[in-house]
């Protein structure tokens, strides 16, 4: 018999019940699943707290130095990409296992909630310091930016682990560090923390103590003000985001003063070999394809830091139902402003410009645009392909120059149509994609009677191309 679980409330901290079935009866077992102020994560908090003291102390400068780093994050590109950011965290926790996210937005708080991987020593180390994230190479976020990002919108974020929880407090942290050095305008917050008893600091909060219960990470953060930021990123937020996460099986976004409320959820359709999105309701078809690349030492000195990984991950998501074809933009896991007349989406860990909205030209992105999504285009034709729409293949394809969008855009088309041309990429009237040299093209100024005529007549329809490439856009 397999076990069940359920959860209760102890009174001194969050427990799950697992219960075993024997033929005699049922034998049940209490484990503790929040770990209080005696873990390792603890320890890791205040290790780090005590080290940023004593280099404070050492060092007064950095003080300062560390306070203008935070506003800089806060304040600039990252100023309004908390959910973003957060997330992506909640992503990045899940690798090694399909999981499910709960963002939840009441009138003053903002509550991020995963299951997956709970917080680790070296998270805290990333997270209490500043660009020095230890995350894998197949992770989304690295330096530990992104969650400063919340100094934007509260003064006390705080962190709840299965392994520990731990807060930060811009009021305790100035009152600490204004001990060693007095008298400055600003001081940072996320170099100081103190560990917490997850069951007294949930006291109280009903909606923590629901996210508690299955989640094995949960980020708290009272809103200060910029509640309408978070508002607005929960109604914009890019389902597609969990195309390129498919271990994120389920993503919930809730707005509980507006009473909005989304539930991702993304599923593999075996039959078509295509993933299903469906977003509130809404559902698109996708062809998602994906190749590791080791950059070159070229692309890697032109990527310099923010780049800096021994292999990246490119993928393209081609849509094939329920989404506009055309178009399609450059994500960094989200969008960015850069577009393509590839359509869909190519997502990859770009070297972008300050904003994080547009890539830069250079040997980094390039080696990417012309050395490894050709080939991904080429070999992803034959699960786009529908034979009962002989276009679908036609529909995604670039502009083959005709339409100048921007550097990447077009660096990447000749060499995308290149390797298009040299594969099975043109339909059939049988209904199949053959190559361009074994299919020939009817003569032109044919009647829609005639075509019909033609195909219903024809004795060899896979050496002809379809008709249904007969028009101004083919």
């Amino acid at each position: 018999m397999a076990p069940e679980y359920g959860s209760v409330d102890s009174g001194f901290g969050l427990f799950v019940t697992q219960r075993s079935g024997t033929s005699k009866g049922d034998e049940v077992a209490m484990v503790a699943v929040w770990q209080g102020l005696d873990g390792a994560v603890a320890e890791a908090v205040e290790e780090q707290s005590r080290t940023a003291l004593g280099t404070y102390q050492g060092e007064p400068r950095r003080i300062g130095q560390d306070a203008n780093i935070e506003r800089s994050i806060s304040e600039g590109a990252y100023a309004k990409r908390q959910l973003f950011e957060l997330v992506q965290n909640a992503a990045d926790a899940m690798r090694l296992g399909s999981g499910r996210c709960e963002v939840v937005l009441t009138a003053d708080t903002l509550y991020v909630a995963n299951s997956g991987e709970p917080f680790t020593v070296d998270g805290v180390i990333a997270l209490m310091g500043t660009h020095d994230s230890i995350k894998r190479d197949e992770q989304i976020g690295r330096f530990g930016l992104g969650f400063k990002s919340l100094l934007a919108v509260t003064d006390s974020p705080r962190v709840f682990s299965r392994s520990g929880s731990f807060a930060f407090d811009r009021q305790e942290s100035e009152r600490v560090l204004r001990g060693l050095v007095p008298g400055l305008a600003h001081y940072p917050v996320m170099r100081w923390a103190r560990s917490v008893d997850p069951s007294d600091a949930s006291r109280g909060d009903t909606t923590l103590v629901k996210l508690m219960k299955w989640a094995t990470t949960v980020v708290v953060a009272p809103l200060k003000g910029n509640r309408d930021v978070l508002a607005r990123s929960l109604t914009a937020f890019p389902a597609e985001f969990v195309l390129f996460s498919q271990y994120v099986e389920q993503l919930g976004l809730e707005d509980r003063e507006s009473g909005a409320a989304r539930a991702i959820t993304l599923s593999h359709d075996e039959e078509s070999d295509a993933l299903v999105l469906n977003d509130a309701n809404r559902r698109s078809v996708w062809v998602v394809r994906s190749k590791r690349h080791h950059p070159s030492k070229a692309a890697m000195e032109d990527g310099g830091y923010a780049a800096a990984r021994e292999s990246v991950e490119i993928s393209w998501a081609a849509p094939i139902e329920g989404t506009p074809k055309g178009v399609g933009t450059f994500w960094a896991y989200f969008p960015t402003t850069s577009g393509t007349t590839l359509s869909g989406i190519i997502n990859a860990p770009w070297k972008l410009a300050d904003d994080r909205e547009s890539l830069l030209p250079g040997a980094f992105n390039d080696e990417l645009l012309t050395g490894v999504l050709p080939s991904l285009v080429g070999d992803a034709l034959a699960s786009i392909h529908r034979p009962w729409r002989p276009t679908a293949v036609l529909d995604v394809l670039p502009a083959r120059g005709k339409e100048h969008r921007n550097h990447a855009d077009d660096v990447l088309n000749e060499p995308v149509m290149k390797a298009v041309s040299e594969g099975q990429c043109v339909p059939t009237l049988g209904g199949t994609l053959r190559h361009p040299t074994r299919v020939r093209l009817h003569p032109e100024g044919l009647t829609p009677d005639e075509l019909e005529l033609w195909a219903s007549a024809c004795p060899d329809p896979e050496a002809w191309t379809s008709h249904a490439v007969d028009s101004s856009e083919h």
